[in-house]
């Protein structure tokens, strides 16, 4: 089981949004996607989408801000990423698209060092790491 960030977005300009989804990535999870994307495949389908949510969506908690009410993997022939509606409002939250055969590549490579993903590796990592440092130090 290997932790997993995936930058995030608003798909709107006035939302609020997570900045990454953390996932530990296990075996269970990697064959979810494999059949998800042979469904995809067998079927001819342009996407499909199951009740699934990452394991958390950060930084600290911004998922009780947002309030959040529909998760998803989406997931298509060669790619999946989440998604989520905060409560009373007209945006989704996603994370960026993975592909599938790339993720699960990684994911499988030995070892239990968290993996980054996004189009900016380095700003989601400092990101993390902030956000996990103010959770290290705020009182339980």
């Amino acid at each position: 089981m290997k932790p997993v960030f995936i930058e995030a977005y608003a798909c709107s300009d006035y939302g609020d949004a997570p900045r990454f989804a953390k996932l530990f990535a296990t075996k269970t999870f990697c064959e979810q996607l494999a059949k998800l994307q042979a469904l995809c495949v067998e079927h001819d389908l342009s996407e499909l989408c199951v009740y699934e949510s990452p394991d958390a969506w950060g930084p600290g908690n911004i998922e009780d801000e947002l309030r959040l009410t529909c998760a998803e993997l989406v997931v298509t022939k060669s790619a999946f990423w989440f998604k989520d509606h905060p409560k009373h409002s007209d945006y989704t939250i996603e994370t960026r698209a993975q592909d599938i055969d790339v993720f699960i590549e990684a994911v499988s490579s030995e070892g239990g060092t968290p993996l980054f993903f996004g189009s900016n590796v380095e700003e989601l990592m400092e990101c993390v790491t902030d956000a996990e440092e103010k959770s290290a130090m705020s009182p339980v």
